[in-house]
C-alpha cells in the first residue's frame, strides 16, 4: 500500500539525494461489500484493534496532503481531538465525487502511515472542502497526544514532498 516507496527507493538509487520523507502516507476508503477479494485488504488500528476493510488503491497519496493541525470538533459538552488533514485543492473535487454517493455514507476512511493504519474517519457526509478529520491512535498515548504526534511527524514530511516536486517541477 506505498505508492510512493518504490519512486523514493529509486531516486536514492539513481544518486539523487534528496531530503527524503521520513513517512510515507495514504488514505484509503472503506471496501465496498461488492468489491473482489483481491481489491481490497483489512487493517486493523494498533490501539483499539478496530478492522477495516480497505480498497487497496490509495484515494489521497502522500504528495496531495497540504498540512495537518491538531483540532478539537463535536458537540460542546463532548469535544473530541482530532488530527486535521488538509488537501491540495485539486484532490479536492475528485473526493468529493467520491464521498457523494449514498454508498459511500457511513463508510470510514483510513489513514495509513508507513503502512501502519493510524486513524479512522467516519462519511457523515460529503467531504467538499479537502478537509479530513481522523480520530488518530499510537500506543501509549491518548487521543490527543497522538494527533499531536501524528501532525508534526506528517508536517516534516509534507515539507520535504513540496520541495521534492517544486524541484521536479511538479507544482
Amino acid at each position: 500500500m506505498r505508492p510512493l516507496a518504490p519512486l523514493l527507493a529509486l531516486l536514492a538509487l539513481a544518486g539523487c539525494t534528496p531530503d527524503l520523507p521520513e513517512d510515507v502516507f495514504s488514505v484509503y476508503i472503506e471496501a465496498p461489500v461488492s468489491a473482489r477479494d483481491s481489491a481490497q485488504a483489512t487493517v486493523a488500528l494498533p490501539v483499539s484493534g478496530v478492522q477495516v476493510s480497505v480498497l487497496k488503491i490509495a484515494v489521497v497519496k502522500a504528495e496531495q496532503f497540504v498540512t495537518t493541525e491538531v483540532v478539537e470538533a463535536g458537540p460542546r459538552d463532548i469535544r473530541s481531538t482530532y488530527l486535521l488533514v488538509q488537501l491540495d485543492a485539486r484532490v479536492a473535487k475528485p473526493l468529493m465525487s467520491l464521498t457523494s454517493g449514498a454508498e459511500a455514507r457511513g463508510k470510514q476512511l483510513v489513514l495509513v502511515v508507513n503502512d501502519e493504519p493510524i486513524g479512522l474517519m467516519r462519511l457523515e457526509q460529503p467531504v467538499l472542502d479537502g478537509n479530513l478529520f481522523f480520530a488518530v491512535e499510537r500506543p501509549g498515548m491518548g487521543g490527543a497526544a497522538a494527533a499531536a504526534y501524528w501532525s508534526r511527524r506528517m508536517n516534516e514530511s509534507i515539507l520535504l514532498y513540496r520541495k521534492w516536486l517544486e524541484e521536479e517541477g511538479k507544482r
